[in-house]
Formats: C-alpha cells, structure tokens, sequence
C-alpha cells in the first residue's frame, strides 16, 4: 500500500511537470542549431526575422536567450506579460499550441528557466531576467539605475536580475552566457549589432558585446551573424511576400502582450518599419 501511494504520487507530479525526461533530453537537430542571445522580448521578433522564421520552418533546434526583463521601469507584471507574448509568437511559428515544458539551465549559484515547446521540443527559451538599462544605459529608479552597460564599463560591481534572484558581476555573467553557450552547443550563434552605432539602445550594444565576447571563447565550430537594430529605420524595405506576412503574424501574436509598443502598423510608429527589415551588420563570421 505505501509503495501503491509513491507510485501515485510520483505519477501526479510528473502530469503536473511534464516528463522529466522531455525536459532533459536533447531534440535531434540534424538541420542546425542555432542560439540568438538578445536584449529584449521583441528584438527576435523584429531584427533577426525572417532568419528566425525560416530556421523554425526548416526545423533547425532554435534556443533564444532572453538576457533582460525588458521591464522599462514598470515591474515584473509587464515584464511577465513580454516573456508570455514571446511564448505565444514561437508557439505561433512553430504552428503548434503555447504549452511548455520548464527546466532549469543548471548554471551553479543561478535558477535560470529554459522554456521548452511541447509540441515542438526544438524550440526553447531562456530568460536571464536582468533589468532594462533604458535607451542611454542609465537605468531605471524601480532597479536601483543599474544597467547592463554600467555593468560592463565597471562603474556598478553587479547587477540583479528584477525578480530578486542572484545577482551576476561581470565575470559571471560573462560565463554564464558561455556555459549556455556550451551546454547547447550550437553550430550558429545570432545577435545583435556589434558594430555599436550610435543610435542604438543600450542594452543591444551590451548583449552584442557579451555575445561577441562569449562565442569568441566557443571552441566548437560555428557561425557568428549579428543585426542591425533601430538603424533599420533608415536602410530600404528589404522585406515582402510571404516572409513579410509570416514576420507581421507572429509579431502581431506577440504585441497583444505588450502595451508599450501602440499602433505598430501605423506610419509613425517605428515599429512599422523595422518589422520591412532585416539586416546583417557583419559579414557572417565562421569560426575554427
């Protein structure tokens, strides 16, 4: 009767979790693997599509790392609400229901979660939770005006992430991005623009520097792309068909999410025209 009652027991938690198995099992991934590590919830969504897309379609394993909370100063409510609308933008890619499966990254010291898609275990996510450093990497008041860039020029020791969990110094973070980076093991590895134009938030030029960083260090070999962020605004539409509607749809599912973007298909927004985009800010770097 006990053993009966432990079986049962063991049974509710794993319908309850998921399969543990699910959780720690690696998809094969015989079309590629590709890791993006960007700053914010939207930025895959709007400048590294359609790569994102097309690498979902051909059934490439596709891991983002989401480095900040991209709270903007309003809290993990919103910042809940961003990472929910993601979700629900690559459930939508991926053609299949937002159920996931939620692991942990297994870094020492950290709870970082890794969000699995259940109906299509290729495709995860990752959340490191850091604060938004704002557009000039001042910081925010409700985060103690800690910032990513601020982290990286030294003038603050560490950061922590919004949710009160273990802050990271600069070292740490430097190798936690590498142990995810390693633990995946991916043969592509996308973020964003490295070439640190002026017109750019800080966060994007501070997760670049990371990722360039970090992947430096990755001695397997792989290819390095990043992209061009706001700056996009000013190149000519690249961007139609197929391709176009695929990028607005799933950055439409998404945006229900977020109150802070407004009408991104009006002709003010910016957002209408990042969303015409995609481009490449390096020549796409293959390593060793």
């Amino acid at each position: 009767m006990k053993q009966s009652t432990q079986v049962r027991a063991l049974l509710l938690l794993v319908n309850l979790l998921g399969p543990a198995s699910a959780a720690a099992a690696q998809p094969q991934c015989n079309n590629g693997t590709i890791m993006n590590i960007v700053a914010h919830e939207d930025d895959d969504l709007l400048f590294l599509s359609p790569d994102l897309l097309h690498d979902i379609k051909s059934g490439r394993c596709v891991r983002t790392v989401f480095v900040t909370a991209g709270d903007a100063n309003l809290g993990l409510p919103y910042s809940r609400s961003r990472a929910k609308g993601v979700r629900l933008a690559y459930a939508w890619m991926a053609r299949v229901p937002s159920a996931w499966t939620v692991s942990d990254a297994s870094i020492p010291g950290h709870t970082i979660p890794i969000f699995t898609l259940r109906g299509h275990p290729k495709i995860s996510l990752v959340f490191l939770k850091l604060p938004d450093g704002d557009f000039d990497g001042d910081g925010f008041s409700n985060n103690h005006y800690q910032s990513l860039q601020k982290l990286l020029r030294g003038t603050i020791p560490e950061i922590k992430p919004i949710d009160g969990s273990k802050s990271f110094t600069k070292r740490s973070l430097h190798g936690t991005l590498l142990k995810l980076i390693r633990n995946y093991r991916p043969d592509t590895l996308r973020t964003q623009d490295v070439n640190f134009v002026i017109w750019d938030h800080s966060d994007h030029r501070a997760v670049a520097s990371l990722a360039e960083s970090a992947q430096l260090r990755y001695t397997a070999p792989h290819t390095f792309i990043s992209y061009r962020d706001y700056i996009n605004l000013f190149y000519p539409q690249n961007i139609s068909g197929a391709d176009l509607v695929a990028k607005e749809s799933a950055f439409s599912t998404y945006a229900v999410h977020d109150g802070q973007i407004g009408c991104y298909t009006c002709f003010y927004n910016p957002y209408f025209y990042w969303l015409k985009r995609q481009y490449i800010s390096n020549s796409a770097v293959r390593y060793r």
